[in-house]
């Protein structure tokens, strides 16, 4: 068999990619790592905390993704959906419609 069918209420896909957060201001010191589904878990946590806390006086959240890797590019695309302000900046590492898919 080529391929084996997963089930489950969560799914993490790590690439293995690490970011380079010594490249971003602030992102050392504030980040939050993405690498388990622990992680996952806890950047979901902290992103409904932020928007039970902001809901209440009307502000959007503001999140930057740092990285522009596949995980990135979920990652963005999952939380566009909540109630959050996207940041970016640089280059995109994908050609083509991947890469302006999220504008």
């Amino acid at each position: 068999m080529l391929y084996e069918l997963l089930s489950g209420a969560r799914l993490v896909l790590a690439l293995g990619a690490e970011p380079k957060l010594d490249l971003v201001p602030g992102a050392m010191e504030f980040a939050l790592p993405f690498y388990t589904l622990n992680d996952a878990i806890r950047v979901n946590e902290k992103l409904s905390k932020l928007e039970r806390r902001n809901f209440k006086n009307g502000n959007p959240i503001k999140v930057a993704v740092v990285g522009c890797g596949y995980g990135g590019v979920e990652l963005a695309a999952t939380i566009s959906v909540l109630s959050v302000s996207l940041s970016e900046f640089g280059n995109f590492s994908f050609d083509g419609e991947i890469g302006n898919a999220h504008s």
